[in-house]
C-alpha cells in the first residue's frame, strides 16, 4: 500500500496466503490512493478475467508486451518511511522479540528496529515460499512469548504472513491481542489530542470488556461487520483515524491505508517509552468478558431472521445474559458454518446461551 502511493503506480498486488498456510495463496489489490479495492470493483475484476478465460483474445505481441522486473524500492521505501515516523520516539531502551511469520515482514521488521536502535532477537525470517505461518506468527504466539522469557525482552511482536495483523506479547510472554491494542492507541491518541471524532472504529467481534473500558475514558466506539476493509471505509465515511479487529489488524488511518501489523507495534512501543511503564501495566485496564464461540455445521445459508426458531432462541439468550451482554450471529464466509457468538458476565451462562442458540441451529438447518 506504501509503495503503491510512494511510486505513483496504477496499482499494487500483494500475492499472499496473509495468515493462512502457503496452499490458501490469494491476491489482494491494492489502487493507486493505497486502499484496498471496493467489494464491487473487485467483484467486476473478477467478472472480466472469468470473461477472458471463457473467451481468450488475442495474445500480445510486440511493442504492446510489458515487462518484469526486480527491485527493492519499496521495501526500501517503507523501512525509511517507519524509521523517520519513530526517530524521535526513543525506542532504543527496548529489548523486543519479533516473529516474522516466515512471511513479507521478514526483512523489513529487522531493518526497521534495527534502524530504530531497538535490542532485537528475530525468527521466522527464512521464508522458502511453503512454511509462511507454519507453527509460528500472529496465530502461533506461543514460541514469541516462551523467547520474550527467555530473552528478558519487554514484548514479543507476532505478525502474520503479509504482516497487516499484529500480536503482542507483554514482558511476562502473556498474548495482548487486538482488543487490547486498540484501547492501549485509543487511550494514547486521545492522550495527545488525535483522536478524531473521539471514537474507535472496530468489528462486532470486539469484546465488550473493549467497549466498557473506552466508556470510562469518555471515548466512543463504533462496530462494523466483520473485516478490517468495513473499518477503514467506515473510518473513511467518518473522518476517525483509528480503528482495527480483534485478531490484530490495527488500522491507523492518519499514518497508513490500511492495517499495518509492524506500524502498529512501534505505536504501542512508543507509548511504552513516552509513559515510562510495561507493557503489561498499559494492558490493566482492559478486563475481557467471558466470550463462547460455536461453529455449526449447515446445509445451507438462509438469512437468521427468516429463522423463527432461531430468533426466539437468540432474544431468550439476551434476556439471560443482560444488559452487558449479547448474541452474535454470522455465517462464514468460505464454509457451511454459521458462527454463534455470545459474550455476558457469567462465565457459565456466556457458555449456556451460547450451546442453547448452537442447538437450535444445528436441528433448524444444521448438516446432517
Amino acid at each position: 500500500a506504501h509503495a503503491v502511493v510512494a511510486q505513483k503506480a496504477a496499482f499494487g498486488l500483494v500475492i499472499s496466503a496473509s495468515h493462512n498456510p502457503f496452499g490458501d495463496n490469494g491476491v489482494k489489490v491494492f489502487g493507486p490512493d493505497g486502499f484496498k479495492l471496493s467489494d464491487a470493483t473487485e467483484s467486476a475484476i473478477e467478472a472480466e478475467l472469468l470473461a477472458l478465460l471463457e473467451h481468450p483474445r488475442e495474445a500480445a505481441a510486440g511493442k504492446p508486451l510489458g515487462s518484469i522486473s526486480s527491485t527493492r524500492a519499496g521495501a526500501d521505501s517503507y523501512v525509511e518511511h517507519l524509521i523517520n515516523s519513530f526517530a524521535q520516539a526513543r525506542l532504543s531502551d527496548l529489548r523486543v522479540v519479533v516473529d516474522c511469520a516466515h512471511g513479507a515482514a521478514f526483512d523489513v521488521a529487522p531493518s526497521v528496529l534495527q534502524g530504530l536502535g531497538v535490542q532485537h532477537t528475530s525468527f521466522g525470517v527464512e521464508p522458502t515460499g511453503r512454511n509462511i505461518n507454519d507453527k509460528c506468527g500472529a496465530l502461533h504466539p506461543e514460541s514469541a512469548g516462551a523467547k520474550v522469557r527467555e530473552v528478558g525482552a519487554n514484548l514479543g511482536i507476532t505478525l502474520d504472513g503479509d504482516a497487516d495483523r499484529v500480536i503482542l506479547l507483554d514482558e511476562q510472554g502473556q498474548v495482548v491481542d487486538g482488543d487490547e491494542l486498540l484501547m492501549i492507541a485509543a487511550l494514547s491518541y486521545k492522550a495527545r489530542g488525535e483522536l478524531r471524532g473521539n471514537t474507535l472504529v472496530t468489528t462486532v467481534m470486539s469484546n465488550v470488556g473493549l467497549e466498557v473500558a473506552l466508556e470510562k475514558a469518555g471515548i466512543s466506539m463504533v462496530r462494523t461487520p466483520v473485516g478490517d476493509r468495513y473499518v477503514v471505509e467506515r473510518l473513511r465515511e467518518s473522518g476517525f483515524v483509528l480503528g482495527g479487529e480483534q485478531s490484530g489488524h490495527i488500522v491507523c488511518l492518519d499514518r497508513v491505508t490500511t492495517g499495518d501489523g509492524l506500524l502498529a507495534a512501534l505505536v504501542i512501543m512508543e507509548e511504552i517509552c513516552r509513559r515510562g511503564v510495561s507493557l503489561s501495566e498499559l494492558r490493566a485496564g482492559f478486563v475481557r468478558f467471558p466470550q463462547r464461540l460455536i461453529n455449526v455445521a449447515v446445509r445451507h445459508k438462509p438469512p437468521f431472521d427468516e429463522l423463527p426458531e432461531v430468533h426466539a432462541a437468540v432474544r431468550a439468550a439476551e434476556a439471560e445474559l443482560g444488559s452487558k451482554g449479547r448474541v452474535l450471529l454470522r455465517y462464514s464466509g468460505t464454509e457451511l458454518k454459521a458462527r454463534v457468538m455470545t459474550e455476558g458476565e457469567s462465565e457459565q451462562v456466556v457458555a449456556q446461551c451460547a450451546e442453547r442458540v448452537a442447538d437450535v441451529i444445528q436441528k433448524t438447518i444444521g448438516a446432517a
